[in-house]
């Protein structure tokens, strides 16, 4: 590495807490400075990265800022001792520089070599471009199955890019090792620093637009995660091929709607390049806009690919290497003994050929996290009364066993499997807890609700209603319902304890539920203020009502619902319009296909903020009599045909910080086109 850039800390020269030598500054990026330095005791090289910290952070929110950050050091230290493909954290701290700047610091290990970046980039100059698609896997292998143990962990990277990757050379090898895990978290995840850093009039981003996932453009998509790893980690796999990066845009913006452009996905053949119908149908499950139809984490997506590479007569990985994520044991990395993933659990095929037991694991593997159809999410937008919405991914969580311990790194929500829900933590609602509820009815309004559960965080109290709903979107959740509200203080009584805002509204002012018992409900103001009152968090259910259908269809009109607003509310013009008959109804104006198609366009650009989530819906079935003449006999058979359905929804709508009430009446056909929809919106909630 070469000398470049200034010293904002004037720490060339200088020795840093007593131990570092500096030397010089080698690399600059929108938090931190990088030196050359050397340890005095031991005088070999290492590397010192020094963040950058507003003046204006200081106090208690300096104070915590430090914990967090070195408890994220520490963190980084224990992982990267699990594995030589993380660069190895040997100090973490917090010291004043010598012009009087207070610097957090992270001393690593030096590396020689270059990054992937500067790799790509010399390959282009060379004329040599991208390499094959087995070349490009056995260079990404190392920091891929570095991730999947990260990713075990619960541990998230944030901001996988070329210039996080670095090619160093090691013992005479050549090996990738991930640089900067932490940061993006240490640096998102403080509000009071995006406030300090925001202060200096610059924009804070965590994470490199050109390598984004939709969910870290914007939350409606829902949580960030390993599974937001999965997608960055595709991305630099498809430029390693192709020799230019996957997403085209010049700007944040550009480069976010061709990050969730669900018309376009930049997978290989999108680029000229055929990998065959296995390896392009794991990328495409890779790039998913919908972070629930990804692959979770990095193991698993690595498993697939590897599987689908294997099965197109690829052999890109040696015989000795784990399919599961996990380095085999070596000299430069630890021995990690488990149980048999899905790939070698498989049961076997009486002498199967090499390709048919690559096609069995690409189908174990690949037909568990391929693209859904349905899914459940939550929100909806049109024209100018409908507007956007996180994409709630709901977090697998139960309460019969506790999960390994792990640092605040690991509480976030992964997309949920049906039906196989996660390990949580046991005790109470403190914290990140989160318990399943199971499908029945609400007491409050004898609705149907599918299951969900519901979590409280421990940052979620004191706050208004919008704040609330705010921090339960970053978890991956919404506000509960009050129907979802009773029906989870009905299974667990401790969520009555303290009184919760809910996302029901009432006569334009919110409900609030709980304080002491699950009896109390009183109506607040969105801006009301109870140091007491939480924000209890839910996964996306509707409270279905109908005096014409059964349980199941409830469950089943929920998830079409549900289904049209996912669409709605990831801004997907495709998607919605696959839901929709040739013509729809908009409060009574018909719209054919390229007319709802350039209404939603220029919605989607207009009302970025409006976030609409559904508390109740009623459901009517419309049938017409059909008599049917018996031959042969005097008597007709009568008999009733569907012919169409309506869910007439009440909602609550987030705008500019303030909660508005509405209703939307969905119609769809009997094969459950939507046909026609109906809107109004009730006057905002009093301040």
């Amino acid at each position: 590495m070469s000398d470049q850039g200034e010293d904002p800390f004037d720490w060339v020269g200088a020795t840093l807490d007593g131990k570092y030598q500096v030397d010089a500054v080698v690399g600059r990026g929108g938090f931190g400075v990088v030196y050359r330095a050397h340890h005095l005791g031991f005088n070999e090289k290492v590397a010192v990265k020094c963040l950058r910290i507003p003046q204006t952070l200081s106090g208690a929110a300096r104070d915590e800022f430090e914990r967090n950050f070195l408890a994220e050091g520490r963190l980084l230290h224990q992982l990267s001792r699990s594995t030589a493909g993380i660069v190895q954290a040997l100090d973490v701290g917090a010291v004043v520089s010598p012009n009087r700047t207070w610097t957090p610091f992270i001393v690593l290990e030096w590396l020689d070599g270059q990054s992937l970046d500067a790799n790509f980039a010399e390959r282009q100059r060379s004329g040599l471009g991208g390499r094959s698609l087995r070349g490009a896997v056995e260079l990404l292998d190392t920091a891929a199955r570095a991730l999947a143990l990260a990713h075990e962990q619960g541990i998230a990277h944030r901001d996988i890019k070329p210039a996080n990757l670095f090619v160093a050379e090691v013992g005479g090898r050549k090996t990738l090792k991930v640089l900067d895990f932490g940061i993006a978290k240490v640096v998102s995840e403080s509000e009071s620093f995006s406030k300090a850093f925001e202060e200096t009039g610059t924009s804070l981003q965590a994470f490199t637009a050109r390598y984004g996932s939709p969910e870290q453009f914007s939350r409606r998509y829902g949580s960030t995660g390993p599974w937001s790893d999965v997608f960055s980690l595709t991305l630099v796999l498809i430029e390693a091929v192709v020799g230019h990066s996957a997403l085209e845009g010049v700007d944040a913006a550009q480069l976010f709607i061709a990050s969730a452009d669900t018309s376009r996905r930049p997978t290989l053949r999108t680029f000229g390049v055929d990998p065959g119908d296995a390896v392009e149908a794991v990328l495409n499950t890779a790039l998913a806009v919908d972070p629930k139809e990804r692959y979770p984490n990095a193991g698993v997506f690595w498993d697939a690919l590897l599987a689908a590479l294997a099965f197109s007569g690829e052999a890109p990985i040696s015989s000795n290497a784990s399919l599961s994520g996990r380095y085999p044991p070596s000299s430069q990395s630890a021995t990690h003994a488990g149980a048999a993933t899905q790939l070698t659990a498989s049961t076997a095929l009486p002498n199967p050929s090499p390709k048919s037991e690559g096609a069995a694991r690409v189908l174990a593997l690949h037909s568990r996290w391929a693209v859904a159809a349905g899914g459940v999410a939550v929100a909806g937008l049109l024209a100018f009364w409908l507007g956007r919405s996180p994409s709630f991914t709901p977090q697998q969580v139960t309460s019969a066993s506790p999960a390994p311990a792990t640092s605040d790194a690991t509480a976030e929500a992964k997309p949920a499997e049906s039906g196989n829900p996660a390990i949580a933590p046991k005790g109470g609602f403190a914290g990140l807890p989160a318990r399943d509820v199971s499908a029945g009815l609400s007491p409050t309004n004898d609705a149907w609700l599918d299951k969900f559960s519901v979590l409280r965080r421990d940052d979620n109290q004191g706050l208004q209603l919008s704040q609330a709903f705010a921090r339960c979107a970053d978890a991956g959740k919404q506000l509960c319902t009050e129907s979802q509200w009773q029906r989870a203080c009905d299974s667990f009584a401790e969520v009555g304890e303290s009184p919760s805002w809910t996302e029901s509204l009432e006569n334009g002012l919110a409900v609030v539920r709980g304080g002491g018992s699950c009896a109390p409900r009183k109506l607040a103001t969105e801006t009301d203020h109870d140091v007491l009152r939480v924000g209890l968090c839910c996964d996306a259910a509707i409270a279905m009502t109908s005096s014409s259908l059964q349980k199941p269809f409830l469950s089943s009109t929920a998830s079409i619902v549900l289904k049209l607003q996912r669409a709605l509310n990831q801004h997907s013009v495709d998607e919605f319009l696959e839901l929709a008959e040739d013509s729809v109804l908009l409060n009574g104006h018909p719209r054919d296909k390229a007319s709802l198609k350039s209404l939603l366009s220029q919605s989607f650009a207009s009302a970025r903020d409006l976030v609409i989530v559904n508390d109740s819906c009623d459901v009517t079935v419309a049938a017409k009599k059909v008599v049917t003449p018996k031959r042969g006999h005097r008597l007709k058979k009568v008999s009733y045909e569907t012919t169409g359905w309506t869910a007439v929804c009440k909602q609550t709508r987030h705008r500019d910080g303030k909660a508005v009430g509405a209703t939307s009446s969905y119609e769809f056909s009997a094969v459950s086109k939507l046909r026609a929809i109906t809107d109004s919106e009730a006057p905002a909630t009093t301040e």
